[in-house]
């Protein structure tokens, strides 16, 4: 029996509102995994750019990359739109147009891109190793002799010190406190 006016019973009507939750989780889920992929690319350019040369392929890849994975959020972010203003007044729908279907096949896209920018351009040359400057031993010695006089004085300020501060205490007045009346 069906409801009057083609309204939809109450256990059909939620049963459209989980599968629209599921949607949404779904394509909230791909959001999120489309901006970690995003970020990714962002990782992957950082060692790209250092280790390899001849990168015209690889700016490229990482523009489509970027490109299908904002799509992909922003198909996203259109579906769930439709479905909260559908659901805001009242029309539990299944159809989004499409706009979730595209989200994940520009996710998937997208996602393949970043993972081939990753293995594009060419190894750079291995850069000579620099030898690092090793004293010879005149300059050694010289430095430690420098060293030597420099602790012999720092010993004959330390005595003077403390000769001062103890004639000091030898001269010095003892304080005298006076009671008043």
């Amino acid at each position: 029996m069906t409801p009057p006016d083609g309204l939809e019973p109450k256990a059909c009507q939620e049963d459209l509102r989980a599968a629209i939750n599921i949607k949404m989780s779904l394509a909230s889920s791909l959001i999120t995994v489309a901006l970690a992929f995003i970020g990714a690319e962002g990782g992957i350019a950082v060692f790209v750019l250092d280790k390899r040369e001849h990168l015209w392929g690889f700016y490229l890849v990482a523009a489509l990359a970027s490109t299908a994975l904002g799509l992909s959020v922003l198909f996203g972010g259109s579906g769930v739109w439709k479905a909260y203003g559908d659901g805001f007044h009242g029309k539990w729908t299944l159809s989004d147009k499409g706009s979730f279907d595209r989200q994940a096949i520009f996710c998937l896209i997208g996602a393949g891109l970043v993972l081939f920018s990753s293995i594009l351009g060419s190894s750079k040359a291995d850069s000579q190793r620099i030898d690092v400057h090793i004293a010879p031993d005149t300059e050694i010695a010289g430095l430690r002799s420098q060293i030597d006089k420099l602790s012999k004085e720092q010993e004959a300020t330390r005595r003077d010190l403390a000769t001062l501060m103890k004639s000091r205490s030898l001269h010095s007045k003892p304080i005298v406190q006076c009671k008043c009346p």
